[in-house]
This record gives structure tokens, C-alpha cells and sequence, in this order.
């Protein structure tokens, strides 16, 4: 018997809902990596060249941070993703 594909736009939202889950974590656990070892809000914005402000902005429940805002945090903490959040 032929296994049903799925139609696109359902593969699409899937898609789409599975990236978002990832991004949301992965934030979380940056966030959290940072309350946990460091360094404060004014160290970290100074090393991303943001104010503390937009660290603050970062890190709130409910931001939507873009993946060039994770990527910048990450390395202001002077991490590597992947050494913090395995999926």
C-alpha cells in the first residue's frame, strides 16, 4: 500500500511550527546559560555592542529574537550553540 505524502502547505506549517519550537528553546537556553554563568546585562551588551536595553528586550518570555540576534548573543557569551543546547 502507498504511503500518503503529506500536502504541502501541512508540510510547511509543520516545518515552520518544528523551526519555531527549536528557536524558542534555543533562546531559553541561551538566557539561561547566561543567569547561570555570566556575564551581567551590561558586560554581555558591551561584548554585542547592543544596550542593555536591547539585552533586556533579548531576553523577555515573549520575544521573537531573529537568528542574527542568537547567533550575536551566543558569541557575546562566548559560546558555541551546539556546546549548550543539544535538541
Amino acid at each position: 500500500m502507498e504511503k500518503q505524502l503529506e500536502h504541502p502547505s501541512e508540510h510547511l506549517r509543520n516545518t515552520a511550527s518544528s523551526n519555531h519550537n527549536y528557536v524558542t528553546s534555543l533562546h531559553q537556553h541561551l538566557i539561561e546559560h547566561r543567569k547561570q554563568h555570566g556575564p551581567s546585562m551590561e558586560e554581555l551588551a558591551e561584548r554585542a555592542e547592543w544596550s542593555v536595553k536591547k539585552i533586556e528586550t533579548f531576553e523577555r518570555y515573549d520575544a521573537n529574537p531573529t537568528l542574527n540576534d542568537i547567533a550575536r548573543y551566543a558569541t557575546a557569551l562566548e559560546v558555541r550553540i551546539q556546546d549548550i543546547y543539544k535538541p
